[in-house]
């Protein structure tokens, strides 16, 4: 059986500032560059395999992190892939990507859904946690078909989907994966194991909340 690697990519411009997913360029800040380089550095000692697959979200900061990575496995940044099934969710026609803050006052119901049940959560024209689920059970099929170790980079949304669809987990209970951009989650089938990279102690985003709210313990 596989392994698969999955880590958060480090913190950027968008979610620094808070703002709704989808967009796709948003570099890293200095402190998501310093994650990434800590992140490397541990799966440089933890790896079993220096030629593991490294797949990332075609999204321009978990691209980034992937290559900072790669560089501190020894590996060229030409050796990382893109894979649109591990994109973020399609937030479809919330023109602009507002703020959650704009998102909660003009569709509370989508903030509500967002937050409660990201299963059932669907943007207008935009993708349903159905969807999201389902294409990261068809990643996870592939990456076992090709019988190789992957390290997948990825955002926070669909990094917690890529878990729950390893685990068997649906609903609301998603919402309930605690996340961090310092810690690499190890699937190995269902059993999923926290390895952490012991970078800069700074909190923030979903990270902050996962440590606060003990339905992330």
């Amino acid at each position: 059986m596989s392994v698969l690697y999955l880590v958060r990519h480090g913190q950027s411009e968008w979610n620094r500032i808070g703002r709704i997913q989808g967009r796709s360029e948003s570099p890293l800040t200095a402190l998501g560059r310093e994650q990434a380089v800590a992140l490397g550095g541990m799966l440089r000692a933890v790896l079993p395999d220096p030629g593991i697959d490294i797949v990332a979200s075609p999204l321009s900061r978990a691209f980034e992190t992937a290559t900072i990575i790669a560089g501190e496995l020894g590996r060229a940044a030409g050796e990382v892939s893109t894979d649109e099934r591990i994109n973020d969710f399609d937030v479809g026609v919330l023109a602009g990507y507002p703020g959650w803050d704009v998102v909660a006052a003009d569709h509370p119901e989508l903030a509500r859904l967002r937050l409660e049940d990201p299963i059932r959560f669907h943007p207008p024209g935009g993708e349903s946690g159905a969807d999201v689920l389902a294409r990261a059970r068809d990643f996870l099929a592939a990456r076992e078909a090709a019988g190789r170790d992957t390290l997948a980079v990825c955002h926070g949304v669909i990094n917690k989907f890529i878990r729950a669809a390893a685990r068997g987990i649906t609903g609301g209970d998603i919402i309930a994966l605690g996340e961090d951009q310092e810690v690499v989650y190890r699937l190995d089938g269902a059993t999923e194991t926290e390895l952490r990279a012991g970078c800069d102690p700074h909190a923030h985003g979903d990270a902050a909340r996962s440590r606060a709210d003990p339905r992330h313990e």
